[in-house]
């Protein structure tokens, strides 16, 4: 959010203290209280994600090609497919051969 009534008239920090409400004479007064338990819950959150995005990428570089192409090899007509004969494997013969 900006403040056009501060933001033309004050320098940048002291711009960034009064649109937060917080007197620029404290800015050296910071006071932070850690919630330890929060901070390793973010920790877990944030590790899980990046373990997930590690997992999705190695899964889209080995075997989403694989998928992609698979998907668009001829197929047999379905008459073929219906009545065609099936090899040992049960499977159909694939277009070509």
């Amino acid at each position: 959010l900006q403040r056009k009534d501060l933001i033309d008239h004050l320098k940048f920090d002291e711009y960034k203290y009064a649109a937060a409400g917080v007197p620029f004479s404290r800015k050296w007064q910071l006071e932070i209280t850690r919630n330890m338990e929060r901070e390793m819950a973010l920790h877990r959150s944030l590790a899980v994600d990046l373990a997930y995005g590690l997992w999705a990428r190695r899964k889209l570089l080995t075997e989403f090609r694989e998928a992609a192409t698979r998907r668009y090899q001829a197929r047999l007509p379905l008459w073929k497919r219906l009545f065609g004969r099936a090899d040992v494997t049960g499977e159909l013969p694939v277009a070509g051969e």
